[in-house]
């Protein structure tokens, strides 16, 4: 029997696909471990570095004041029905007709299986929901979700410049100028350079297809949605500094405002599992500035967490699990996405 024979009969067909298979899984099984690792040990450097104690942790959380903190716990939903109707409007703008009612609860689903799985995955949920009402199909759908997270986006990224620049610059000016200009001309140059380029040549089809999903944030069509944007992350200050409030935190309302953003930039940096650490690190080192102690910031973190994540996911779970998705056709999308963007790119 000739060799390259023996080889093939070891060898199954699919052999090489079911290696990539795990190897791919094995990679993912990794990442999460390791952000699981670093979240570990972020809280651990909090406990071992500010004098933490559970004792004082708990005795605060015994003392909230659970009328002000009930008043904070529908925030989330008030802050996913706004964001589902910038999307509703960008959608409309695409000629995508979906009506309301089923863009919120798209939204709230999507919202919880984003927290639940690694890589953003719950976005593709929401390109499920509405491939087949696009003519555009798949990708014309997968336009208007990166336009909608990318007003979220440039407000947190820009928030929390001149959030940091006014806390915690106060007397560099200069600075202060610098951030106001990036933030208002910023959005502006991107536009510019992503118009220039979009039509080249063969090479920048990707950034034809990007300027194609970021062109909706541009302009005074636009309005409604900034508009929308700035609503929503009101209300999200308006829940935290209610959470403050139960827990005694001295401190305004602009200033906790200011430490939420600056916290929402700091998550965008992928390094742990829904933020865990980062946010906890985050919120002592800030609030530390208003003599707030790591205990109080971790109570803070912790009811937090419960008001937004918590309720928003559980909310959006019922409605996952009262009209499911098959996992195979999510994963279809998700891999169908990968490669288009991959095509793009060369």
């Amino acid at each position: 029997m000739p060799e390259n024979i023996g080889k093939k009969l070891l060898i199954p067909p699919n052999g090489k696909n079911s290696e990539n298979r795990i190897m791919k899984s094995f990679k993912n099984t990794l990442s999460q471990l390791l952000k699981a690792l670093v979240a570990v040990g972020l809280i651990w450097l909090i406990i071992g570095k500010t004098g933490f104690t559970f004792k004082e942790f708990l005795d605060i959380l015994k003392g909230i004041n659970l009328w002000m903190y009930s008043l904070a716990l529908p925030g989330v939903l008030i802050v996913l029905w706004l964001k589902s109707r910038r999307w509703h409007y960008l959608m409309k703008t695409e000629g995508i007709h979906y009506d309301t009612t089923n863009t919120y609860k798209s939204y709230l689903t999507s919202y919880s299986i984003g927290l639940l799985t690694p890589g953003r995955f719950g976005e593709i949920v929401r390109v499920y929901y509405i491939r087949d009402l696009s003519e555009g199909g798949l990708f014309k759908a997968f336009q208007t979700v990166i336009a909608d997270r990318f007003f979220d986006l440039y407000f947190v990224l820009g928030g929390g410049l001149l959030s940091y620049a006014l806390l915690l610059q106060t007397e560099n000016i200069t600075f202060l100028w610098i951030s106001v200009m990036i933030v208002i001309f910023g959005l502006l140059i991107l536009w510019v350079l992503l118009y220039c380029f979009r039509n080249k040549n063969q090479k920048h089809n990707f950034i034809s297809f990007l300027y194609g999903s970021l062109y909706p944030i541009t302009g005074i069509h636009s309005m409604k949605n900034w508009l929308l944007t700035v609503f929503a992350y009101m209300i999200y200050f308006l829940q935290s500094y209610l959470i403050a409030k139960a827990l005694n935190f001295h401190i305004g309302f602009w200033e906790m405002a200011g430490v939420i953003i600056i916290t929402s930039a700091v998550l965008l940096i992928p390094i742990t599992w829904a933020g865990f650490g980062t946010r906890e690190l985050s919120l002592v080192v800030l609030l530390a500035h208003w003599g707030i102690s790591s205990e109080s910031a971790m109570a803070f973190s912790l009811l937090q967490f419960v008001a937004t994540f918590f309720i928003g996911g559980i909310t959006g779970l019922v409605i996952w699990f009262s009209h499911p998705i098959p996992r195979e056709a999510l994963k279809k999308d998700y891999e169908s996405i990968k490669q288009f963007l991959k095509f793009r790119k060369n």
